[in-house]
């Protein structure tokens, strides 16, 4: 049988008796179970989520980022991370007309699926379009006032002017619902060549 359900998810699998339960109450019993839950941006601990500060993961954080672009007026962006979400992010406020500002903590942009030499091609087109890159570089400081982001400063002792920040840092994978079960974990869900977790009944897949 075939279930779908949008607009409630799963919070507890029960290994034992092979059962999900869902946030609305209801429970499947399963033969076999895939867990494919994603993964969330990657944040700083110590990060303020003033006014002015998104992650970048659904539609929905694309949608809230416009408006507010257009409740403050806004002229200045900084992007934190370097990675794909990054550079789309800078490109996109880009061309929105703002000022842009990258702020990358690795030696080039995309450092995790290009050289040297492809990252710098990259990098001269960001820039040709008026995006500045600082590299290696790493926000340090929020400047904010009365909860409203202002500025942020870096280790390189610049002190930058923005009315909106995007933390592009990564993802990391969701796993605390297999932790809660007692499927082993490390930095994601472990699995083997099959896709299976410890548990045989249990398979994972995704980011």
């Amino acid at each position: 049988d075939l279930h779908t359900g949008p607009g409630f998810r799963v919070v507890d699998i029960n290994p034992a008796q092979r059962r999900v339960t869902c946030d609305n109450g209801r429970t499947f019993d399963y033969d076999k179970l895939l867990i494919a839950t994603g993964a969330s941006p990657k944040v700083p601990d110590n990060l303020p989520f003033d006014k002015g500060i998104f992650v970048l993961r659904h539609l929905a954080d694309v949608e809230e980022i416009k408006q507010y672009l257009q409740d403050v007026g806004a002229k200045r962006a900084v992007v934190s991370g370097g990675g794909l979400v990054g550079i789309k992010s800078a490109a996109a406020l880009n061309a929105c007309g703002l000022h842009t500002t990258l702020v990358i903590s690795s030696q080039q942009v995309l450092s995790q699926v290009l050289d040297h030499d492809a990252a710098q091609i990259i990098g001269r087109q960001l820039r040709e379009n008026n995006i500045e890159i600082l590299q290696p570089a790493a926000i340090t400081e929020i400047i904010s006032r009365d909860n409203r982001l202002k500025g942020v400063k870096t280790d390189q002792g610049r002190e930058l002017d923005c009315d909106v920040l995007i933390v592009a840092k990564g993802v990391a994978p969701n796993i605390r619902l297999a932790k809660a079960a007692g499927i082993g974990v490390r930095r994601g869900i472990v699995i083997d060549s099959f896709m299976q977790t410890d548990n045989e009944n249990i398979f994972a897949a995704g980011d």
